[in-house]
C-alpha cells in the first residue's frame, strides 16, 4: 500500500515517536483534526457515536466524513439496531443538505464494518432501485452463483444532484463497496 510505505518512510525520518503503531494513531488523529478544524472550519457536526462528521464545505456544498461502517452506538446493540442509529442520522443529515447544490463524502480514512452501512448511507443518493454489484462466493476453486446487491432509495430526503466520494487506498472493506455502489449512480463521480 502506498500510503502504508509512505508513513513508514516518514516515520523512519523522524525522531520525536519511537513507536510505529504510535505514528500511525497520530497521523489518524491529525487528519480527523484536520477535517474538523480545517475543512469544516470546527463547526462540523459528529454523531453516530462520532463516526460521522459533517457539515458544511461552502453555503452550497455539503461534506460528510464516514469515519467507519460500523460501531454506530456506544451500546453493545445488535447490527440492525446499528443500521437503524446510522439510518436516523443520515435522514437528520440528508434534510440538513436538501437545499445544497453538491455533496462530498469522504471515506478516506475508513477502515470498513458493515456492508449494509454503505447500503444505507448509498440509499440517500438514489430515487430508484439500482443495481450495485453482484458478489459471488469462492469455494474449492469454483466460483458459487451470486447475489445482485442494490441499492434501494430511502424513503425521504434522497440526494440526486452532484456527489463526490473521496477514497484512497487505505479506505477498505465496507467503505470499498460502498464506494461501489455510488460508483453505480450517474450523478455520482
Amino acid at each position: 500500500e502506498p500510503t502504508s510505505r509512505l508513513l513508514k518512510e516518514s516515520f523512519d525520518q523522524q525522531k520525536d515517536i519511537n513507536n510505529f503503531e504510535h505514528y500511525i494513531s497520530e497521523f489518524f488523529y491529525t487528519s480527523y483534526k484536520n477535517i474538523s478544524n480545517d475543512l469544516l472550519s470546527g463547526k462540523g457536526k459528529k454523531v453516530a457515536n462520532g463516526k460521522i462528521e459533517w457539515g458544511d464545505l461552502t453555503s452550497t456544498i455539503g461534506y460528510i466524513h464516514v469515519h467507519s461502517m460500523a460501531r454506530f452506538t456506544s451500546n453493545e446493540l445488535s447490527r440492525k439496531q446499528h443500521i437503524d442509529t446510522l439510518d436516523y442520522h443520515m435522514e437528520q443529515i440528508m434534510k440538513s443538505f436538501r437545499d445544497k447544490k453538491a455533496i462530498l463524502i469522504d471515506v478516506s480514512f475508513n477502515f470498513g464494518g458493515y456492508d449494509a452501512a454503505g447500503l444505507t448511507i448509498s440509499s440517500y443518493f438514489t430515487d430508484r432501485p439500482v443495481p450495485a454489484y453482484t458478489a459471488y462466493k469462492f469455494q474449492e476453486g469454483e466460483f458459487l452463483k451470486g447475489s445482485l446487491f442494490s441499492v434501494i432509495p430511502a424513503s425521504q430526503y434522497t440526494f440526486t444532484k452532484p456527489v463526490y466520494v473521496m477514497t484512497t487506498d487505505i479506505s477498505r472493506s465496507a467503505a470499498e463497496s460502498f464506494a461501489i455502489q455510488m460508483k453505480s449512480m450517474p450523478h455520482v463521480k
